[in-house]
């Protein structure tokens, strides 16, 4: 199955000003991710980038199971998504150098 690291970042244009909306906002957000990491799919692993309003996930799936992820997170939530090779596709790639 293929892995991705998903860079994310939160819209904050669409992110209320007041504080009490916006706990409830990313009270909900942060209960998503956590309800999806129990689930284990796609999403295995998440943080937050101390400080700021981005972080990661790393996910494992087909490319439409990423997509269909990501969309559920728009217009909240912008991303940018990196397909990872693991170790036993860089040691095939480097075989066929020569």
């Amino acid at each position: 199955m293929a892995k991705y690291l998903i860079l994310w970042e939160v819209d904050l244009t669409r992110t209320p000003e007041n504080p009490t909306e916006r706990k409830t906002q990313w009270s909900g957000m942060i209960g998503m991710v956590k309800a999806d990491l129990k689930a284990g799919k796609p999403v295995k692993d998440f943080g937050e980038f101390l400080g700021q309003d981005n972080g990661y996930f790393i996910a494992e799936g087909t490319q439409q199971e990423i997509h269909d992820y990501t969309h559920k997170w728009v217009p909240f939530i912008k991303f940018q998504v990196r397909a990872v090779a693991d170790a036993d596709m860089v040691e095939k790639a480097i075989q066929t150098v020569a």
